[in-house]
């Protein structure tokens, strides 16, 4: 489906475009038409490349479907400022969701992309940010704490053990 109507898109706007980017907007059933209204997340993340066709117009395309059979929205100057970009895909990099844990909560970008979407989306992080020293520090000491109760858990047993205070079979190393 595609939204035809408005003006072209003026240069002004054209110009402030990011080729790169992925963008985002809030649902709408303007776009999708009332056969989705009660579900307008179906086939659908709200998340958009942009692309332009041999006539010079600008769609922003659903990023569901990486065949690019999505729906395509036509930018206008109408609704130009319905789109925000969320980051331009050269200057991120993709982690891992285990690998999040080391970053603050506002430097990852947690993005509906294929048909994944809402529910798995995909991280990324700027390519110049490093893992949070602080963060490291805090899950070092953490796993240190976890150890050393599983040692002195260990030696317990041990001890129970050597008294006979245990069943042999109740022991799992």
């Amino acid at each position: 489906m595609s939204n035809l109507t408005g003006t072209v898109l003026s240069q002004n706007h054209v110009n402030l475009l990011d080729m790169n980017a992925i963008y985002e907007t809030t649902p709408d059933v303007k776009y999708r038409g009332r056969l989705y209204e009660g579900n307008l997340y179906h086939c659908c993340n709200w998340t958009f490349n942009i692309v332009q066709d041999a006539e010079g117009n600008y769609f922003m395309v659903d990023t569901y479907w990486s065949s690019g059979d999505s729906l395509r929205i036509m930018v206008t100057d109408e609704n130009f400022h319905e789109f925000r970009k969320i980051f331009n895909k050269n200057e991120v990099k993709e982690i891992r969701g285990h690998e999040q844990k080391y970053y603050h909560y506002d430097e990852v970008y947690r993005v509906a992309l294929n048909s994944g979407g809402i529910r798995n989306k995909k991280l990324f992080i700027n390519k110049n940010t490093s893992r949070n020293k602080d963060i490291v520090l805090e899950l070092m000491d953490e796993k240190i704490q976890h150890l050393q109760s599983e040692l002195e858990y260990a030696k317990k047993d041990k001890e129970r053990l050597l008294n006979d205070e245990i069943n042999i079979d109740y022991i799992s190393i």
